[in-house]
């Protein structure tokens, strides 16, 4: 009787050292480019913060396009490609920018033009956190 006690506080023990604290996301920042006349395509941009344990971002949506979907611009031997992503890690204590030239949220199948000053809601699903919707704001195609 003393074994299995002994064994049932053991492994309670590790299973507790073994937990991680829980995600604490706070989504902020979100922003689009203003897009041409005819363009079907867009971008989204947005920073992740955390102050809690890892999470991972695993899906977006949105009204504004037919398809959102996690992409990243890289370089791979001189070559620069974009290429889609099944999901992006967010650290412990850290941050995720999504910002140009790097990862982002591409829409494709616009419902209609970007104009600068439009507003709309992207939809994030997270692997632990689960949906948070950000806001975006369109801003000037020149603009940051």
């Amino acid at each position: 009787m003393i074994r299995h006690s002994f064994l049932l506080a053991a492994t309670l023990l590790l299973s507790a050292c073994d937990q991680q604290p829980a995600p604490d996301l706070n989504v902020r920042d979100g922003w689009a480019r203003a897009t041409a006349e005819g363009q079907t395509a867009g971008a989204v941009y947005l920073t992740i913060d955390n102050r809690g344990g890892t999470d991972r971002l695993v899906g977006v949506s949105t009204d504004q396009a037919a398809m959102a979907m996690l992409h990243e611009n890289a370089t791979t031997n001189g070559v620069s490609q974009m290429r889609m992503l099944e999901a992006v890690d967010i650290p412990a204590n850290g941050q995720v920018a999504l910002e140009p030239g790097s990862k982002h949220i591409m829409l494709e199948g616009l419902r209609g033009e970007l104009v600068k000053g439009l507003r709309f809601e992207v939809q994030l699903t997270f692997d632990k956190s689960g949906r948070k919707v950000v806001p975006v704001t369109v801003v000037g195609a020149s603009e940051r």
